[in-house]
């Protein structure tokens, strides 16, 4: 009898599991053609005024209108696919957040999570008014809500305004993020930039002493282990002293980061002196990660730090290292590795059900060789992460290739998919797991100057609609600092009309007819060699565009042959 019930056991699991890849199966093949209007996530979930989000979900195509908290109804807005809309977040939110709508004629879906209001605030940066700023260098700006900063403006070699945008950006959270002071096109003196948000907020930055690099090289992040010794912090009796000597070099805006595992529900790290008190300085600022706490020197500890060292205690964790993070001048050419969150919204893999799209837009730069590594917590048994494509299907150039490492799985990116990232975008999907962000490393770019192979570079990205002869925008001049004749500017475009006319300018508005006079024209974008007359005023003014009836979404340079 035992048997006979262990045999019908056996044989109910295998019909389940028939059924449950059978299910699955369904889903990929048709994705959510069979559901009904409905909402499953969106990115991100808290806006301001004006900034980009997108929604996934079902049903999509026949959507008229998004309601947000508060009753702000939007009519404005891109169905990109019948599973992702995109929208700018409209003035009138509700302070207190609530859900997004979206109706279409005769049906109407809710979101089950909230959309919240932020608001920016910054609290200091990472120099002091009157610092020397030298190109090159990295700028970090502390407060709170800064994911709604979207751009900053310098002044250029000439005295001129010029605009840093987001996508320039270094983020390492909602509370800090960094901007690099352009290389050699900053004006050579002290003045005040500005911050801006995407709900048009403004904040006037303290006054740094730019200066431009007369050399080559670059500035690059450095993370230097300065403690490797696993230590248990199994009661307060535990500490251990990192000596001075490992903080010889040490910076204001330096970070101290400690690597821990085994958290307990007493779990309380401190920051000491040497003397085993408290050290305020740093512990009030200590932020907690994923796998690490942290905290920022600040100018009145360096000292103690180089003659004393620093102390650690606490209860209910384990140390397993303890890093020395430093933005590091590293001369010659080249720039350095970028690291950014690509998403962070943390995502429970509980039903095959649950899926997110990464917008187009997060993966403008991406190049051969650069990685993708989605950070993951609470794996289950049935653990089963998938790469996928837009529609649902596996991406099997990404999946064949992934790699689980502690606490991650990642894949390197092919050149054969990146048209259709740049395109489209990157879905996840799988159960027995939990997503809390994803990463996207692009490794250094070469450049003239350091000895390496020029590489395509995007100079433009930000999309910017012709529809009036009054629109324009100037690159400046430090995005042709290696410029070559015979490169090819191309300028990739959308939203073609019968008016179409779009010109290459040079900075005071006059027709730049060398670089005019060859301009090709193709379905997708437009493109013209650089001759040598233009390389000069390219690399000290820069290049602007006017015209009429078209969308530019992104510039490109490309080495010529």
């Amino acid at each position: 009898m035992k048997h006979l019930f262990k045999y019908l056991g056996a044989l109910l699991a295998v019909v389940l599991m028939g059924a449950t890849f059978a299910a699955c199966s369904e889903d990929d093949d048709n994705g959510s053609a069979n559901l009904g209007l409905g909402i499953k996530t969106f990115f991100p979930t808290k806006v301001v005024a004006n900034q980009p989000m997108t929604i996934n979900g079902s049903g999509f195509d026949g959507v008229k209108e998004i309601e947000f908290p508060g009753g702000t109804k939007v009519t404005d807005f891109e169905i990109v696919s019948n599973e992702m809309i995109r929208v700018n977040a409209p003035a009138g939110i509700a302070s207190d957040g609530g859900t997004i709508k979206v109706r279409t004629a005769d049906d109407e879906a809710e979101s089950t999570l909230p959309l919240t209001l932020g608001h920016t605030k910054i609290s200091g940066y990472s120099k002091q008014e009157g610092e020397k700023a030298e190109g090159g260098e990295l700028i970090t700006i502390f407060g709170t809500d800064l994911e709604f900063i979207n751009g900053l403006e310098l002044l250029d070699a000439d005295g001129n305004t010029q605009f840093i945008d987001h996508n320039d950006f270094y983020r390492k959270g909602t509370d800090n993020l960094a901007f690099r002071v352009p290389l050699k096109n900053i004006y050579k003196g002290t003045f005040a930039g500005k911050v801006y948000t995407y709900d048009g907020q403004s904040f006037t930055m303290p006054e740094f002493a730019y200066e431009p690099n007369t050399g080559g090289g670059h500035w690059e992040t450095q993370e230097n282990t300065i403690w490797d010794t696993e230590t248990v912090f199994d009661g307060w009796s535990v500490s251990f002293l990192i000596g001075p000597e490992q903080f010889a070099n040490v910076q204001e805006g330096d970070i101290i980061r400690v690597y821990i595992k085994d958290k307990g529900g007493d779990y309380n790290p401190i920051f000491k002196h040497d003397d085993w008190s408290d050290w305020n300085e740093l512990q009030s600022i200590k932020v907690e990660g994923d796998g690490y706490f942290e905290s920022t020197v600040t100018a009145a500890i360096i000292d103690e730090l180089q003659t004393k060292g620093l102390r650690f205690q606490g209860v209910g964790f384990t140390i397993t290292k303890v890093t020395l993070i430093q933005n590091v001048w590293i001369p010659g050419g080249g720039v350095a590795d970028i690291v950014s969150t690509i998403w962070d919204t943390e995502t429970v893999f509980d039903g095959w059900s649950v899926s997110f799209l990464i917008g187009p837009e997060q993966f403008a730069d991406l190049q051969e060789g650069d990685l993708i590594r989605v950070y993951i917590k609470d794996k289950g048994g049935d653990y089963n992460p998938i790469f996928k494509h837009d529609d649902w299907s596996d991406w099997t150039e990404l999946q064949s290739i992934k790699v689980d490492g502690d606490g991650y799985f990642e894949s390197t990116v092919s050149a054969a998919i990146i048209d259709e990232l740049q395109t489209k975008g990157l879905r996840f999907q799988g159960v027995g797991f939990t997503i809390t962000k994803v990463e996207l490393t692009m490794y250094a770019r070469p450049t003239g100057g350091g000895g390496g192979a020029r590489t395509t570079a995007t100079i433009w990205d930000t999309e910017t609609v012709f529809d009036g002869w009054s629109v324009s925008f100037v690159i400046g001049a430090d995005q042709f600092a290696d410029v070559q004749e015979d490169d090819i500017i191309r300028v990739y475009i959308k939203d073609k009309t019968g008016d179409y006319n779009p010109i290459y300018k040079h900075d005071d508005w006059s027709d730049w007819t060398d670089i005019q006079s060859n301009k090709v024209d193709t379905d997708d974008y437009f493109e013209a060699p650089v001759p040598a007359s233009a390389v000069d005023e390219l690399k000290s003014i820069g290049l602007r565009f006017q015209g009429v009836g078209f969308t530019i979404t992104k510039v490109e340079l490309i080495p010529g042959s």
